[in-house]
């Protein structure tokens, strides 16, 4: 699986999981939550990041891309995150920017 595939695969699981309550919830708020649970994994997580970041950046740097990726990858997320875009956008902007933070770059 590459790198791209598993950022898709994580999004994907995560929107699924979650839909009934996430998008009820400010975007900046999920992404802390996240940011939690990534920085728990101390450097590991940071050392994962950095190894990998340019293809993390070039995914989560535009979420068009995400959204056009996710219509071939998962029929359901894409459906999902096509009714609750404008938060999605927002979401994928401030978590890009928060891990963009976290790894130094």
């Amino acid at each position: 699986m590459s790198e791209t595939d598993r950022i898709l695969d994580l999004l994907s699981n995560f929107i699924k999981k979650e839909k009934d309550h996430l998008f009820e919830k400010n975007p900046g708020d999920v992404v802390e939550e996240i940011m939690k649970n990534v920085k728990s994994y101390g450097l590991a997580a940071k050392f994962y990041l950095r190894l990998y970041w340019d293809k993390i950046e070039s995914l989560l740097r535009d979420s068009e891309k995400i959204v056009s990726t996710l219509k071939d990858y998962d029929e359901e997320s894409y459906r999902i995150v096509l009714q609750n875009r404008e938060w999605f956008n927002e979401f994928i902007t401030k978590l890009y920017e928060a891990l963009k933070e976290f790894v130094g770059k």
